[in-house]
This record gives C-alpha cells, sequence and structure tokens, in this order.
C-alpha cells in the first residue's frame, strides 16, 4: 500500500515539477520514465501492465494546465485533414514519403513513421504500400507495449486499418447504468443531441413533472442549446409533459417512444402538442461505429488474411 500511495504521488508530483521546469505535455510523457525511482521500477505491482506511466502523466499534465503548451506554433493547428495533405506535399508525395518512411521502420523508429505515415494514408487512403506501412507500425509498437490498453489501441489500429472494424462494439447504454442517472443527467445527454442549427430560431419551454420520484424539471431551447434545471415551481412554459422517471429510460434505450407512452397513458402532455416532435427533429442519434484510423474502402483491404481467424 506504501509504495502505491508513492506510486501515484511519483507520477503526480513528478509531472508537474518537470511543467513546472518548462517541460511540455508530449515531452513529459517520453520522460517520466526516466524519472522513476529504482524502487518503484523494480516492483511489479508498480510496473505500467494496465495503465503506462506515460499516459497518466500526460493525463496529469492536462488535467491543471490544458493541451495547450503556450507555443505559437500549437496554438491553432488546422484540421487534420488539411494538416494531412499539406505534410505530404511536402515530404514529396505519398510515394517519396512511403519510402522515406520505409527506411526509418527498419531502422526500429516506428513512433516516427506512425507520426508521418497517419498523414500520408489519410492523403492517399488507396495506397496499400502506405497502409500497410502504418499497420505494421502500430503491430510493432503493440508488440513492444507492456500496458495492456496500449497494446490494445496498437493492435486494434493496424487491424482497422487493414480490414475495417470488426464486429462486436461494446455498448455503454443498458437498464442499468440509465436507471441511475438524474433526470439532468439524461437531459444533459439530450442536450449534447441537439445539433445547434438545425434548433435555432425553434425556441420552446417545457415542463417536466415526474411523479414516481416527485420533481419537476425545466427544459429550455433558446439560440439553438437546451437547458435544464431542477425546480420546486417551474416557470410559465408552452408545454407540460407529466412523465415517470422509469418510461424515460425506457425511451433511451429505444424500446419506446414519447407517442407510444401518451398513446397508452404512460404520460400526459398539455399545451403545445408539438414541443416534443420539435426536440425530436433537432436531436440526432449517435453513430458509435465512427472512423478512428482511416479504414479501407471496399476492395482496398490489406493483408485480410490476419483475421480470418477472427470472423
Amino acid at each position: 500500500m506504501k509504495l502505491q500511495r508513492d506510486n501515484y504521488g511519483f507520477v503526480h508530483n513528478q509531472t508537474l515539477r518537470l511543467a513546472n521546469s518548462g517541460m511540455v505535455l508530449q515531452d513529459i510523457g517520453a520522460k517520466i520514465n526516466d524519472e522513476l525511482p529504482e524502487a518503484l521500477r523494480t516492483v511489479w505491482h508498480t510496473n505500467g501492465y494496465h495503465g503506462t506511466y506515460s499516459h497518466n502523466a500526460r493525463a496529469v499534465y492536462n488535467m491543471y494546465l490544458g493541451y495547450f503548451d503556450m507555443n505559437p506554433a500549437n496554438l491553432n493547428p488546422l484540421p487534420v485533414q488539411e494538416e494531412a495533405e499539406l505534410y505530404t506535399e511536402a515530404f514529396g508525395g505519398c510515394e517519396a514519403a512511403t519510402q522515406f518512411a520505409q527506411s526509418k521502420f527498419d531502422e526500429g523508429n516506428y513512433r516516427f513513421v506512425s507520426t508521418m505515415m497517419d498523414k500520408v494514408v489519410r492523403t492517399c487512403p488507396n495506397n496499400s504500400e502506405a497502409r500497410t506501412l502504418l499497420a505494421n507500425s502500430f503491430e510493432q509498437q503493440g508488440y513492444q507495449a507492456e500496458g495492456a490498453g496500449w497494446r490494445n489501441v496498437f493492435l486494434t489500429g493496424a487491424q482497422e486499418l487493414r480490414v475495417g472494424t470488426m464486429a462486436g462494439t461494446a455498448k455503454s447504454a443498458s437498464p442499468d447504468l440509465l436507471a441511475e442517472m438524474t433526470v439532468g443527467n439524461l437531459l444533459d445527454y439530450l442536450a449534447v443531441r441537439v445539433v445547434a442549427k438545425e434548433a435555432e430560431g425553434k425556441d420552446f419551454k417545457l415542463t417536466i413533472q415526474l411523479p414516481d420520484i416527485k420533481e419537476t424539471h425545466f427544459v429550455e431551447l433558446s439560440n439553438g442549446n437546451l437547458n435544464n434545471i431542477m425546480v420546486e415551481r417551474a416557470p410559465a412554459s408552452h408545454t407540460i409533459l407529466t412523465i415517470n422517471k422509469s418510461d424515460i429510460v425506457s425511451i433511451q434505450l429505444g424500446e419506446s417512444t414519447f407517442a407510444d407512452l401518451i398513446g397508452s397513458g404512460k404520460a400526459k402532455i398539455e399545451g403545445d402538442q408539438s414541443t416534443l416532435q420539435t426536440l425530436t427533429e433537432v436531436m440526432v442519434d449517435f453513430d458509435d461505429s465512427f472512423e478512428i484510423v482511416p479504414r479501407p474502402k471496399p476492395g482496398m483491404e490489406v493483408d485480410a488474411k490476419f483475421y480470418q481467424a477472427l470472423k
């Protein structure tokens, strides 16, 4: 327990020491292992099997100081795709960049290869040599990673580069999880699903009464943003919705809709009947299979044979 205490204290305190000495986030991630005392380095349960020192040190830095290191070059970077295309042009094009990166791969400089080839693959997504080299650089770092989290990230990245996303995406929404969230939390989640430009000019005020937990929430859509607050007495509203919290959970899980609940008498709506329809129209459903690394288009897969046994 004493070693674990000192281990966590080491990550926190040495990160801030290095930061206060002028070292930036990226360099601290590379330096922190060199700062590790032998007393922590030589004990198995303080090693980075689950989380890495590099990862956690950068998290400490980010918590206190944010991602920006005060270097003006990092203040307003280009969007990822635009930056990738310009860097690839500076490299001399996709073929020349891939050839150079291959020489660095042969030297074992896998981290640089990943940085460089990520830009090339984004610029030339159908270049199979570039795609293979980037995947290979990820794999080599995965094989070398002591931390399971890092290993999984590298190997999954390589897999997605070669064949795309495999089936089996984890789902975070569950009845137990949603049932434990407050109504304020659930309404906050609705707020992040609102598309501001779609919602602009469609303002409304909605009071939600929840008999089963004896709460009242005031919800307002204004200036493209959905706000909510728990109140004892709601101000004047366009619409009053009476519904049980348990039924809100079923809506979030896709098991029922507002229309179903109102039609069955489990919920009641008074005033402007169009408010809930407006809310539905300005929200999006999230796609949890969004791209992280550039996936191959159909027919552009590379080394698919590596994953045949996983299907």
